[in-house]
């Protein structure tokens, strides 16, 4: 799980300080950025020590790895070694744009570089690719009030997203071979997927590390701020695209025509690069396209069969890059100016000039710096696959010291001395320990001149080195005076530059992006408005017909309905209204005449039934009364007193009952 935290600590603390950024002070920006920066890389000595690996698992078949082998736990460590004194050198730089902002998204881009550079499997890489160049976005967009910072940011974003469909396709065609997106299981690949590997893979790390045709996007991103372009050339975003080559090459390489096609690309952006360099007016774009060179030529040491000497070259190339680029910034500021005429602060600033010195001889390829022994194993690697293309390697080299000098001599050269040289504004304390900390790690650097230690990395890195010949150092020493005086002649003269740039040799890279404009853009959308207008006249109409069919027989059934259904519902209503109305009148003609009669007939019946009643209810009851009355009078009567009265009655009664008694029995 430790191994996670390099890309976690860095991702979590710049969401934190995103939603918290309007209560944050500049103080403890500095701190946080630094204690996040400076555990991550802690923890990724920890892992070139250890060798670790770590997966999280997706699903039964697919699982995000992570592995910190010599190559990525280098590039893990070269990672946090450069962001954090450019991270520390934005918190200083920005001090009056409230830089929360920027620091929050540029903690979450080295999150993301980390978790692309230590992972072991195509998904994780996927996912850390995906992330780097949103994040590179959000930086070159950074201050989106300008209008034209967003479509720059736009412009680069879209560029590089085209070129990662090919780590899509790569992806694919590797899980449908062998079923599995891990690295190690990569080496099975046969046929034509081990071809659309390749193809995948080149594509995406061509976009991704600016080479031709995809080249012109470096100069939308200067929009960004200086850190977050210093941070972007070195050891981020477009190291991503090498960095993939190098650490997949073994596959890579099993492909015949892989390495071919890559060293022409990089040797076409190498040269190419080199002379839009050479004569840029603009300090940070004329680094732009010097970053496409160098890494040309690392494309061309890749190709070539030595990833190694690739790599090297790749690590020395940030620390020098991100120092150059910082500098390039304190020149603008102090000049107030982008434009290399305009600048030349070497008398105001004289100890960043030194240190601009120093990367600047980096960027030339002068020994004993360490920049100067990678570019002879690119060199060497470059002879040993072809003399003439040791030559054309050479060329380029002298390309790089031409423009190493103009940008030092307009950055920080001097002034005559009767001219006006004012100081916008001073670079802080932080800004110059960033600065020279980056130009300490360059001439750090070059104990790689050293055998042992040269041994020490040949031995820690997989790969080897190509053998070296005596002329080419010579060869190379030659290509840097001359290089350096035909800058120097550039710079006093502008008039051969304006020439230059009038015959074409200028930020379009060669009228690249009209071509574009006009080749595959306009044709793009062309097709797409044709398809439009087939798909509303033909597919739309085949679609919407039956509909139309159904509206149709929906109207006549409506028609019918009308006519006939509801005519027919009418008649009937009327018909049955006519039944109803005889009914009614045979109801008050015979019905109510009937239940009067019967009404009248009851009455007279009630009546004469009345009298009866009363004559029966009223006659019975009297009669009943009067006939008691009668009885009860002749009983008074015969009540005399007298006992021999009452004698004969009992015996009369008794009699009578005997009597009875003998003749009903």
């Amino acid at each position: 799980m430790m191994l996670w935290l390099p890309a976690l600590l860095p991702v979590v603390a710049g969401v934190f300080l995103f939603f918290g950024r309007g209560r944050t002070p500049r103080a403890h920006l500095l701190t946080v950025s630094s204690f996040v920066i400076g555990g991550s890389l802690a923890i990724s000595i920890w892992a070139a020590l250890e060798a670790p690996t770590s997966s999280l698992v997706w699903s039964d078949e697919l699982s995000l790895r992570l592995a910190a082998d010599p190559y990525a736990a280098a590039m893990s460590i070269l990672v946090g070694v450069i962001s954090l004194p450019v991270v520390v050198y934005a918190v200083d730089h920005e001090r009056h744009r409230a830089p929360a902002r920027l620091i929050s998204v540029l903690l979450v881009f080295v999150g993301a570089m980390q978790l692309l550079v230590l992972a072991d499997d195509l998904l994780t890489l996927l996912i850390g690719w995906e992330l780097v160049g949103a994040c590179s976005w959000a930086l070159i967009a950074h201050e989106w009030r300008d209008e034209s910072r967003p479509a720059r940011a736009a412009h680069a974003y879209n560029v590089t997203r085209f070129g990662d469909l090919g780590l899509f396709l790569a992806a694919g065609a590797a899980f449908a071979s062998v079923e599995s997106l891990d690295y190690g299981a990569l080496e099975q690949l046969d046929g034509w997927q081990a071809h659309a590997f390749a193809a995948g893979i080149l594509l995406a790390a061509l976009a991704k590390s600016a080479q031709l045709p995809f080249s012109p996007w470096l100069f939308s991103a200067m929009a960004g701020p200086t850190p977050a372009s210093a941070l972007l050339h070195s050891a981020t975003m477009v190291a991503a695209g090498a960095y993939a080559l190098i650490r997949l090459e073994p596959v890579l390489s099993e492909v015949a025509w892989f390495g071919p096609v890559t060293i022409a690309f990089g040797l076409a952006t190498a040269l190419g690069g080199g002379v839009i360099a050479a004569v840029h007016e603009h300090s940070k774009k004329l680094l732009a396209a010097s970053t496409s060179a160098q890494y040309g030529l690392m494309f061309v040491a890749i190709g070539a069969g030595y990833p190694l000497a690739a790599f090297i070259h790749l690590v020395v190339h940030a620390v020098f890059k991100s120092q150059l680029f910082l500098s390039a910034g304190v020149a603008i500021e102090a000049a107030g100016s982008e434009l290399l005429s305009e600048q030349r602060m070497g008398r105001s600033l004289p100890a960043m000039a030194g240190a601009t010195a120093v990367g600047a001889l980096g960027l030339a390829a002068v020994p004993p710096l360490g920049a100067a022994f990678s570019k002879e194993q690119i060199l060497s690697a470059a002879v040993h696959e072809n003399t003439y293309l040791g030559f054309v390697v050479l060329a380029a080299g002298l390309l790089s010291a031409v423009y190493a000098a103009r940008f030092f001599f307009g950055t920080f050269g001097r002034r005559p001395s009767n001219a006006d040289e004012m100081v916008h504004e001073s670079p802080g304390p932080v800004e110059r320990a960033a600065v020279f900390g980056l130009a300490g790690a360059t001439l750090l650097l070059g104990l790689l001149w050293l055998p042992i230690v040269e041994e020490r990395v040949t031995d820690w890195l997989p790969g080897d080195l190509a053998p070296g010949k005596r002329w080419e150092l010579f060869a190379s020493l030659l290509t840097v005076v001359v290089g350096a005086a035909v800058g120097w002649l550039l710079h006093f003269y502008p008039g051969l530059v304006l020439r230059l740039r009038k015959a074409g040799v200028d930020e379009d890279w060669f009228a690249l992006p009209a071509a574009t404009e006009r080749y595959i853009v306009r044709p793009t959308l062309r097709l797409a408005l044709s398809s439009a207008t087939f798909d509303d006249q033909r597919l739309d109409r085949r679609m919407t017909l039956p509909a139309s069919v159904a509206r149709s027989a929906s109207s006549r059934l409506a028609t019918f309905d009308d006519a006939t259904v509801d005519h027919g519902l009418m008649s009937a209503v009327a018909a049955v209204r006519s039944r109803a109305n005889r009914l009614g009148q045979f109801d008050d003609a015979v019905v109510d005449a009937g239940i009067r009669l019967v009404a009248a007939t009851s009455g007279w019946l009630a009546k004469a039934l009345d009298r009866v009643g009363e004559l029966l209810a009223d006659g019975i009851p009297m009669g009943a009364a009067r006939l008691s009355g009668l009885a009860a009078k002749r009983v008074r009567q015969s009540q005399t007193g007298m006992t021999h009265h009452y004698f004969l009655m009992i015996a009369s009664g008794t009699a009578a009952i005997t009597l009875l008694a003998i003749v009903w029995s």
